[in-house]
């Protein structure tokens, strides 16, 4: 049997939980820990994948793993939290893993990044193009030639029509709906249920149906 890749995962929060089991379905990866700051979680485990100490062992542990994988989720509609912990992995010189669900369904033509997280049953359409660290989560649907920058969050069951255009760090709540060719600005936030159906300003917030921007 042929040795498996090593792997540290990042946070051990609810996140780290859906992501173990997307790992789980490529059966030549063996997760070897968590790392959590929390103190309090430390020597528990995580369906099964024990919590073996705080971010700071991450130097004297790498020759013990070959990827690392942030576990750390969005904290509410913010992105900065995860998108810290991945630019000091890569600062010290890890290298990431992208963790594709076996059962999301991705275009041939589509780019993936690095340290990418596709999860159960999204689907990604013909020559999209995800930046680094991109989360598109659970049922989540990317019609073809979209193009989503590092660190945005696409969550469960959001749907981007062809065309559209995620800025670095943005969220894209649950269920939103983006019609085709709209452009989403850096760090942005669209809410949950909205219908995004013209373009959203770089750091701006908008909710409802059809969207507007909140104050």
């Amino acid at each position: 049997m042929s040795k498996k890749t090593r792997l540290v995962i990042l946070g051990a929060g609810g996140h780290a939980r859906s992501l173990i089991d997307v790992v789980r379905t490529h059966k030549v990866i063996e997760i070897v820990g968590i790392l959590d700051p929390d103190r309090n979680k430390h020597g528990t485990s995580l369906d099964g994948v024990s919590v073996i100490g705080g971010d700071e062992q991450l130097e004297s542990l790498k020759a013990q793993f070959d990827l690392f994988i942030v576990g750390v989720g969005s904290s509410g509609t913010d992105n900065r939290a995860r998108t810290e912990v991945y630019q000091r992995c890569m600062r010290m010189g890890l290298e990431p893993y992208s963790a594709v669900s076996t059962l999301s369904i991705v275009s041939t033509s589509t780019t993936v990044g690095q340290g990418c997280q596709i999860f159960h049953s999204a689907i990604i359409n013909a020559g999209c193009r995800l930046g680094e660290h991109v989360i598109i989560n659970t049922a989540a649907v990317i019609e073809h030639d979209c193009i989503i920058g590092d660190h945005a969050h696409i969550a469960t069951a959001a749907t981007l029509a062809g065309g559209v255009r995620i800025g670095t760090g943005a969220f894209i709540g649950c269920g939103a709906v983006v019609i085709p060719g709209i452009q989403i600005g850096e760090n942005a936030v669209v809410g949950a249920g909205a219908t995004v159906i013209k373009d959203v300003p770089s750091g701006s917030r908008v909710a409802g149906n059809p969207a507007r921007q909140l104050r």
